[in-house]
């Protein structure tokens, strides 16, 4: 998931874009506010004007639309909203997952009934409904599932890389 953060993260600010992502001609994203203060800070006020990428140096004109006129990059603003409700969503499971209390037993519940997908406490398994069910402990498939939605949040990241490519290429 760093990984991922780090991708839809902004080179100037070093935090998670904030939207709106404005895409420069030389394919960098960056936050608005952030090039607001690139602008101010290369005292480049003028609509006509010109800065230099702060990632790549490259001069990219304002073209007498000043900010207002550059593109705003929405596959990285969707991308970051998913990864945003994905990484509450992990929150929330793991806060959920420390705080069960098995209701039957008053045990806290470190195992993971395979056959049923549902935490359950080790006297389940031992003399409950789960006893003759396949379980792993809790943290390894919590691990493995986190690993599964990195992977495909590469994935993700990948696919939209791509399209960057391919609209450079039109």
């Amino acid at each position: 998931m760093e990984a991922l953060a780090q991708v839809l993260s902004c080179s100037v600010c070093l935090e998670l874009f904030t939207p709106p992502v404005l895409v420069l001609s030389c394919a960098h994203n960056f936050c608005k506010k952030c090039l607001e203060k690139i602008l101010i800070s290369q005292n480049c006020s003028h609509v006509n004007g010109q800065f230099s990428c702060p990632m790549c140096r490259k001069i990219i004109p304002l073209r007498g639309r000043g900010i207002i006129g550059l593109p705003r990059n929405i596959l990285v603003e969707s991308i970051l909203e998913k990864y945003k409700y994905e990484l509450e969503n992990v929150h929330a499971k793991e806060q959920d997952q420390l705080s069960q209390i098995c209701e039957e037993h008053g045990e806290r519940m470190n195992l993971v009934c395979l056959t049923d997908d549902k935490p359950i406490c080790s006297i389940c398994k031992l003399f409950g409904e789960h006893e003759s069910h396949n379980v792993a402990k809790l943290s390894e498939v919590y691990s493995e599932r986190k690993k599964r939605l990195i992977k495909d949040l590469d994935w993700v990241n990948q696919q939209s890389e791509h399209a960057e490519q391919a609209k450079k290429v039109q």
